[in-house]
């Protein structure tokens, strides 16, 4: 076996432009987690994250580092539409109104006066006398975003090669902004290090094997807009008494679920990742789109509506392993998954991506009794051997073979928590999801 650390060999490297990140602009609570591809020494690449705990086979890891730029002048954006920057403030009230008070326009402004003059009405019906009025600043655009006096030791500032300040913010794989970083550009570096000295290691041409990537400027994160449900008219009288108890909460709601068995089911696309791409949503920006944006905003809607069965589609299959199942089961949920059978190729991560269904359940209402795994492919494959001719063969085929599936699953409720009574303690239940495209 060569010693390709002692020896001339080339060691661990970052292959040429290999490295980018998962959402540009970077959004303030939105992780940014870069994906880089290194080339080993007998010339095979990888994404694997080598640490200094755990280094590749010729003893080398990589070294991250996050910066924030001190020289680009901060901007504010707008308080309402949130990706725009803002070209006015409502300099009256802004002591008041908290951090709402940007706007990009002077529409903008306008539709929001009568918010700022309800809010200043009310603040001043409730302390009786209005605080000083200070006019904001583009440089310090929001209270949420001064600096904070940071515990520790200070900060490491920098200086590259054009004469551009950057503070260090953060030395691990990932990167969170915070609202400090909001307007400002980041930057991350990643070194390939020699686990025996510690030193960089050198390229092929001899310089430092390192990488530089450079953000956009950071925005807020945008407020989702709340949505808003319809009540659907239950025309049988004692059914909608029940319901409507059950919305009351307390005593009433008890006496609604001691009276029946009720449970609620939730179903939701969540729009795998794969499927997620600018060529299929040219009018959304990417930033939009990507993942580490999304899967916040899905858990917060989706756990908001306390539903006792949740059905999800087009969950992507890691993103199931390291993301929903666990997030899903932090909040009282057991799950069951189904995955489609043919993956897609996409270029990022192990370069091949699947999306499936999920289902998940209240563990302390449901427990499982069975599962049904459905592959609508197979199905499509046994109706079309009943077909005469091969025209009509061909012809369903082509509309049948979507490799759509299906997830059925019956549970029985626990004890009261379902039923609200031993004379009905159990209870079967079918939960299903279908794959994208049925």
């Amino acid at each position: 076996m060569t010693d390709l650390t002692n020896s001339g060999a080339e060691r661990l490297a970052i292959s040429n432009r290999a490295v980018s990140l998962s959402c540009d602009p970077p959004i303030c609570g939105v992780e940014l987690e870069p994906y880089i591809v290194l080339r080993r020494a007998d010339g095979t690449h990888t994404t694997d994250d080598f640490t200094a705990s755990a280094p590749s086979d010729d003893n080398a890891f990589l070294k991250h580092r996050w910066f924030r730029s001190l020289n680009s002048r901060k901007v504010a954006f707008c308080s309402i539409h949130t990706t725009e920057r803002a070209t006015m403030q409502c300099v009256a009230f802004p002591k008041l109104t908290g951090t709402r008070t940007y706007h990009c326009s002077p529409e903008c402004f306008a539709r929001a006066w009568k918010t700022h003059r309800s809010n200043y009405d009310r603040i001043i019906g409730v302390n009786g006398e209005s605080d000083a009025m200070i006019p904001g600043d583009f440089d310090n655009p929001t209270s949420a975003s001064k600096p904070h006096l940071a515990k520790g030791p200070p900060a490491v500032t920098v200086q590259d090669a054009s004469g551009e300040r950057w503070t260090e913010v953060g030395q691990s794989r990932t990167y969170v902004p915070t609202s400090e970083d909001v307007g400002n550009v980041l930057k991350y570096e990643v070194t390939v290090v020699d686990g025996a000295t510690g030193e960089p290691l050198p390229d092929a041409s001899g310089s430092t094997n390192a990488t530089l990537v450079t953000t956009s400027r950071t925005i807020p994160a945008p407020t989702p807009r709340p949505r808003h449900l319809l009540n659907v008219p239950v025309e049988h009288p004692y059914i909608a008494q029940l319901l409507e108890q059950r919305s009351m909460g307390g005593v009433a709601a008890n006496e609604a679920n001691s009276a029946g068995r009720f449970f609620t089911i939730l179903t939701y696309n969540v729009l795998a990742e794969l499927y997620a791409t600018n060529d299929m949503y040219p009018d959304t920006p990417a930033w939009c789109l990507s993942w580490g944006y999304r899967r916040r905003n899905l858990l917060r809607e989706i756990s908001k509506y306390g539903a006792d069965i949740v059905c999800l589609q087009e969950v992507q299959s890691d993103h199931y392993e390291d993301f929903w199942n666990k997030e899903m089961t932090n909040i009282g949920y057991d799950s069951v998954y189904k995955r489609k059978t043919t993956e897609i190729f996409t270029g990022a991560g192990s370069g091949f991506a699947i999306d499936g269904c999920a289902t998940f359940y209240r563990s302390s209402k449901f427990r499982l009794v069975k599962k049904y795994e459905v592959e609508f492919n197979k199905a499509a494959l046994s109706l079309s051997d009943m077909l005469g001719s091969a025209h009509s063969k061909k012809s369903a085929l082509s509309r049948l073979l979507k490799d759509n599936v299906a997830l059925i699953v019956v549970l029985e409720a626990n004890d009261d928590a379902v039923t609200g009574g031993p004379d009905g303690d159990r209870m079967g239940g079918v939960g299903g999801g279908a794959g994208g495209g049925l």
